[in-house]
């Protein structure tokens, strides 16, 4: 079963996802702050992590993590990105400022 991951270094971001998703996708979701000194970062092949971290070295770090290749990758951009997904490899940048719509059905295709 496909896990959604939702790492930011945005406190703000994270907290609206929560009010914001709803049925299968939240409760399968885990939200993971880079700001803090721990944080578990451990999904599985085929599992859809959303980057939306707006520190460059952070999101360098975490894209080392071992096993990150196996997985759907979404990178939140906040320039130079536009909508485009349906494409089969991975990652897809979309805009910071994507819609809820379209966000969540970004993440229904991604996890298809």
């Amino acid at each position: 079963m496909t896990k959604y991951y939702f790492v930011s270094d945005d406190c703000y971001f994270l907290n609206g996802l929560e009010d914001t998703l709803s049925g299968t996708i939240k409760d399968r979701s885990i939200y993971v702050n880079v700001n803090h000194d721990v944080y578990i970062l451990n999904p599985e092949p085929n599992d859809v992590i959303v980057l939306a971290i707006f520190n460059i070295t952070k999101r360098r770090e975490i894209m080392r993590k071992p096993g990150l290749s196996l997985c759907r990758i979404i990178i939140m951009v906040k320039y130079g990105a536009s909508l485009i997904q349906g494409t089969t490899y991975t990652p897809w940048f979309i805009p910071w400022k994507t819609s809820t719509e379209d966000f969540i059905n970004i993440l229904g295709n991604a996890s298809n």
